[in-house]
């Protein structure tokens, strides 16, 4: 599932991703919480919770959680968008 970004690299409907699941490009999985905004430079941020071990949140700058990655073993978005078992 491609996920629309603007100029800036963020979700056009940020709404729409929180509390979906995401698997990082190395094969942990996490859920986004909500996106935020950083006081200091007003930067959107993405707040997300690890999907193991002590579940603990983290938050990084949304352009740089929904950016491609280019590795020498790997090309493809740092996050993925898990599809939705139903």
């Amino acid at each position: 599932m491609n996920i629309e970004l603007d100029a800036n690299g963020v979700p056009v409907d940020p709404k729409a991703l929180e509390g979906r699941e995401f698997e990082h490009f190395k094969g942990r999985r996490y859920r986004l919480v909500e996106f935020a905004i950083d006081s200091e430079t007003l930067a959107p941020l993405v707040v997300y919770r690890q999907l193991y071990g002590e579940h603990r949140l983290w938050v990084r700058p949304a352009p740089m959680f929904f950016e491609t990655v280019v590795r020498e073993d790997y090309s493809g978005p740092r996050f993925r968008l898990v599809k939705n078992e139903e």
